[in-house]
């Protein structure tokens, strides 16, 4: 060990219990290896032993551990151990819990006490949130993860409860996207198995907006809170059987990727410095997070990956989601969708663009096809700039701003739909898998593809005409088979038996967003089901007489108490890249509009909802 590190070559630690008529020791003398830094951990100098000594008759019911530190080879000052009892002593036993070991610690320094703190919950008083959450086991052994979020400073809460699929699907993945270089990730399905046996946990973190308080209590800012954000934030503190487990919540330990992830997304308020909290666990309920033999952290293993995992779905994907959404209520940022979506757009495009570029070189007999898929792209981007234009000015046309987003939103899928067809197309052809006659279809297919949003997209198009519900249902089913055919899912339309054709003044295009969002949300929960056993089924039923498209699937289904969560802005349960919890929200909305209602129908026998009612009423739209 470095002299720069404070290293020490000498520590005995003694202990006895209460009734005990012996102190046991452990000397430890590192001097070997500091002298021979090849020498083994193993060699017998290494190899220290307990020992047992007889106290004297008066020690026998006195308790306690001291440990003895000598042989000092760095500077050691007084300033260093108040440091080291401040940020570590005193959370080495959970400051939150009572009766702990930090308030009976006693540290001396050339015989001068230096105090241990313990936890000040004045402070507390002020926070903006306060989140509770924990995972347990119902009677047949499945997890269930609960979290409660109380927003103080706004007077809202929320209680989500997941489990199977939509709790699986809360650590499919890792938050952020990961590169090449990045060690890859665990398969989903052995992290989501490893939730069966992951063990019960519970937490609680206290949330301060140092930005608000110091704006409206800048004296109590300066002096309390900010001394009180100083020692005990750093994220989430781990304590097994009561004892902290290194180096979780430490200063310098980001293991989460909070602070990174509040970056990213320049939600500065969730990021590590403003959050005081403890994960509590036992090594009986949890005898899979075991310690690395450097005792820096658990080891490597499904059960540390799925912790991991719902934990930053807990703080990032719930907790940030139910904070931004209050705020929003507050005071909505009318171009976030707006930035959030361009940017994706952005980037499909730009691969999709360019993979038609090679693929002209490629078959220059195809130039002609090449440039009526470019300029039908082409066109619907142009009316996407055109929307975005019209957000910036929709201070008070908040309807007009719910409509473009959903078109955003949809070009969104279709751009990442033409990037991945244009790029499987080009390298067949490169590779001369694919004749002339393949790719002049392949073409077809994506102009297709493209021209389905002229019916949302092109000016003068956003009129209500009486309009044929069973053929825009057989429009965006056709449009979907490709889609339902690779992920092996029967997508079927089932008209019913009246002879007269069913029609309704509405908006084609905003009927086509709404059908198109439900469908897409049922491919995501079958193709990531964990059990597959079933083949995948998505029955969308169009009912003349009670006016309504149902669509079904065979899907995990949605929970009785999400029923209204569902259509709530930004809220979802998907991980934070694979959704943004609009879908549904505007999807309503557009069927207000269209003179419908959108529900979630009553559950099955199983509690869980797998129906969505869109049902034309008798209002004016």
């Amino acid at each position: 060990m470095s002299r720069e590190a404070g290293a020490i070559h000498c520590i005995k630690v003694q202990t006895k219990a209460i009734g005990e008529k012996a102190w046991h020791a452990l000397n430890m003398d590192w001097r070997p290896a500091f002298l021979d830094p090849t020498l083994d951990a193993s060699d017998k100098a290494l190899d220290f032993k307990p020992t047992s000594q007889a106290c004297e008759s008066s020690e026998t019911n006195l308790s306690g551990t001291s440990i003895t530190i000598t042989d000092l080879q760095s500077d050691w000052s007084k300033q260093k151990l108040v440091e080291i009892a401040s940020l570590h002593l005193a959370k080495l036993a959970d400051p939150f819990a009572k009766h702990r070991a930090n308030k009976f610690m006693e540290v001396t320094f050339q015989d001068e006490v230096i105090p241990v703190p313990t936890l000040d919950k004045e402070p507390l008083n002020y926070v903006d949130a306060v989140v509770e959450a924990n995972l347990r086991y119902d009677d047949n052994d499945a997890p269930i993860l609960k979290v409660h979020v109380n927003y103080i400073t706004h007077k809202k809460e929320r209680t989500l409860e997941l489990s199977g699929d939509a709790l699986r699907a809360c650590v499919r993945e890792g938050l952020e996207k990961r590169t090449s270089k990045s060690k890859p990730l665990v398969d989903a399905e052995i992290v989501a198995r490893a939730l069966n046996h992951l063990g019960p946990w519970e937490l609680k973190f206290y949330w301060f907006n140092r930005g608000r308080i110091q704006r409206k209590h800048r004296e109590l800012y300066d002096n309390q809170i900010k001394s009180f954000l100083e020692q005990w934030s750093g994220g989430l503190l781990i304590y097994r059987d009561g004892y902290r487990v290194y180096p979780y919540g430490g200063r310098s330990d980001d293991w989460l990727d909070l602070d990174k992830k509040a970056l990213a997304s320049s939600a500065y308020k969730l990021n590590r410095a403003q959050i005081v909290g403890y994960l509590r666990l036992s090594s009986i309920a949890n005898p899979a997070l075991l310690d690395q033999t450097n005792r820096e952290g658990f080891r490597d293993s499904p059960d540390r990956e799925a912790l991991k995992r719902v934990l930053r779905w807990v703080i990032a994907g719930s907790v940030r989601q139910f904070l931004e959404q209050v705020d929003r209520e507050i005071e909505p940022p009318l171009t976030e969708v707006k930035q959030k979506v361009d940017q994706q757009i952005t980037t499909s495009k730009g691969l999709a663009v360019e993979a038609l570029r090679s693929i002209k070189r490629a078959a220059p007999t195809e130039t002609t096809n090449v440039a009526t898929v470019m300029r039908a792209f082409d066109q619907v981007s142009e009316a996407w700039e055109r929307a975005k234009l019209r957000i910036e000015n929709f201070d008070k046309e908040i309807e007009g701003y719910i409509h473009l987003a959903g078109v955003g939103l949809m070009l969104e899928f279709i751009a990442h739909e033409l990037s991945r067809v244009t790029q499987d197309t080009l390298k067949a052809v490169t590779s001369g898998k694919m004749s002339p006659l393949a790719v002049e279809a392949q073409l077809k297919t994506l102009e297709k593809r493209v021209r389905i949003l002229d019916e949302l997209s092109i000016p003068g198009r956003q009129l209500r005409f009486q309009q044929s519900i069973l053929d825009i249902a057989l429009l965006l089913s056709d449009f979907h088979q490709a889609k339902a055919a690779r992920s092996s899912i029967t997508l079927r339309v089932t008209p019913t038996s009246e002879k007269n054709p069913w029609e309704e003044k509405v908006e084609k295009g905003q009927v086509l967003q709404i059908l198109d969002n439900l469908i897409s949300n049922s491919f995501y929960w079958l193709d990531n089901r964990f059990d597959k056993s079933e083949p995948g089924v998505i029955d969308i039923q169009v009912v003349k007489s009670a006016r309504q498209v149902r669509v079904t699937d065979n899907g995990p289904g949605v929970p009785n108490d999400r029923r209204e969560f569902i259509f709530e802005q930004f809220a979802t349960t998907k991980p934070p890249r694979e959704g943004r919890g609009l879908g549904l929200y505007i999807a309503r909305r557009l069927a207000e509009e269209n003179g419908a209602t959108l529900e979630l129908a009553p559950p099955g026998e199983d509690g869980m909802a797998r129906t969505f009612i869109l049902e034309f009423g008798n209002k004016t739209p």
